[in-house]
């Protein structure tokens, strides 16, 4: 009598344990050929593929999990877990060809939490494909989706991720030449990681602000700015942020 695909989903799991992830993945292909409607064994494999740099199937294998199972919260938690995992490993030559196939798979994800209705995981998605897109360089289309994020994390009442998605926006604001607006938005940014009592996000956006207040020519902000960036960054001692600081001050004191 053969194995029930619970055995074979079990072996899989022993073995992925110990790193053997290839005979891991022949004993989920085998689980799924008994049972084909099992998420969490696509959602083991897409986790077993990533861990043997096979990007793609694993991708594949994380959509396949949250489409037969939409309504687990805890799944797709895990996904976008992975799926940052995966951004995280990539080399420039897999860059391009990895993150079109993330930016699908999250545009996939919204679809089905707009469909079923899930607004924290909603929020979640949209802020992961617009860091994935603002990296990929689609500034445009990474600002659409941090405009979504600002209105459901404000809907939402969730302050921390409202001020993440404040500071990419300026950011992106920056980076288009929209000046004025990128100075308001790392403006409110600040404010609200000083509500958080994050220090080193104030000062990160506050180094960020410095620098645009001295390209549009207000300099004493921008000193005042890069003053208080500067002394998080030595009691902390972050050696490569404190020379960014210092090289702009140097700039300013020519001005």
């Amino acid at each position: 009598m053969g194995c029930s695909h619970k055995a074979w989903v079990l072996k899989g799991n022993v073995l992925g344990s110990i790193e053997r992830y290839d005979e891991a993945l022949l004993s989920y292909d085998q689980a799924l050929r008994i049972k084909p409607d099992l998420e969490d064994v696509y959602y083991s494999k897409g986790v077993t593929l990533a861990n043997l740099n096979k990007y793609e199937e694993a991708i594949i294998s994380l959509d396949q999990a949250l489409e037969i199972k939409p309504d687990e919260e805890a799944l797709w938690n895990a996904t976008n877990e992975v799926f940052e995992l995966i951004k995280q490993r990539l080399n420039i030559l897999e860059k391009k060809n990895i993150f079109n196939l993330l930016i699908q798979s999250y545009q996939k994800g919204i679809e089905i939490l707009q469909h079923i209705g899930k607004p924290n995981q909603l929020l979640k998605f949209n802020y992961q494909l617009g860091r994935t897109l603002l990296e990929n360089g689609n500034y445009t289309e990474a600002i659409k989706k941090f405009e979504v994020c600002e209105a459901i994390s404000q809907e939402l009442k969730d302050p921390s991720m409202l001020s993440m998605t404040l500071y990419h926006l300026a950011r992106l604001y920056h980076l288009t030449g929209l000046l004025e607006q990128s100075r308001l938005y790392f403006k409110d940014a600040i404010r609200l990681f000083r509500r958080l009592e994050d220090d080193e996000k104030i000062a990160t956006t506050t180094l960020a602000l410095g620098n645009l207040e001295m390209q549009i020519g207000r300099i004493s902000e921008a000193r005042n700015h890069l003053k208080e960036a500067k002394n998080y960054f030595q009691m902390f001692e972050k050696t490569e942020r404190l020379m960014e600081v210092e090289q702009l001050q140097q700039v300013l004191g020519t001005v």
